[in-house]
């Protein structure tokens, strides 16, 4: 700051942080794979890097979209989160660090290539909404559920909440997304 004769004549920044907070937010949309996706994160990584140089960044990355590669995140999403990590590392030269990392994907599918009882499926599976009938039931079951689950479900941030509103919307879609892509792939749960 530079002050002349009690008045302030110019103001200049300086930066005291050693450390920044990012949240990106990468599109999965029609990613065919895994590897696209994390090319996706790549590229948001190094622009919030390559704005912030010299400074090290904690960041959350939201990866969301109806993608074709959905089935294999789901699959190992450990694996796929383990890998963005090591690539931040990589082209940060440890100056970033991955906080935490969401998948909210959903299958990519051709509508009007599903024919017969699948497509009714998961059209009535799509059409499930978190209203008061759905709320009814899901607390009625989740109250006895809940006794019978370890209490480690019950805490930190990614606690098993179906009281919430909000996660109860957030597990309804998962459970329809795993339901949808169970259903296109053949797979049952053994």
């Amino acid at each position: 700051m530079t002050v002349d004769d009690g008045r302030i004549i110019s103001v200049d920044q300086r930066d005291l942080d050693i450390l920044r907070w990012c949240f990106c937010t990468v599109s999965a949309l029609d990613a065919d794979t895994p590897d696209g996706i994390l090319e996706r994160v790549r590229e948001e990584v190094l622009k919030e890097y390559d704005q912030n140089p010299g400074k090290t960044l904690a960041v959350r990355i939201l990866v969301a979209g109806s993608c074709k590669a959905h089935e294999s995140l789901m699959k190992d999403p450990d694996q796929w989160i383990s890998q963005i990590r090591a690539d931040a590392t990589d082209v940060s030269g440890g100056l970033i660090w991955i906080e935490k990392v969401v998948f909210r994907t959903s299958p990519k599918f051709d509508h009007d290539k599903i024919q017969g009882p699948i497509r009714e499926l998961i059209q009535y599976i799509k059409g499930i909404e978190t209203g008061d009938v759905f709320s009814k039931y899901l607390k009625e079951d989740y109250t006895n559920l809940k006794g019978k689950l370890p209490r480690e479900l019950y805490k930190g941030e990614n606690a098993l909440d179906l009281e919430s509103p909000d996660k109860a919307a957030i597990l309804l879609e998962d459970a329809k997304h795993l339901l949808t892509s169970l259903l296109l792939s053949g797979e049952s749960s053994d």
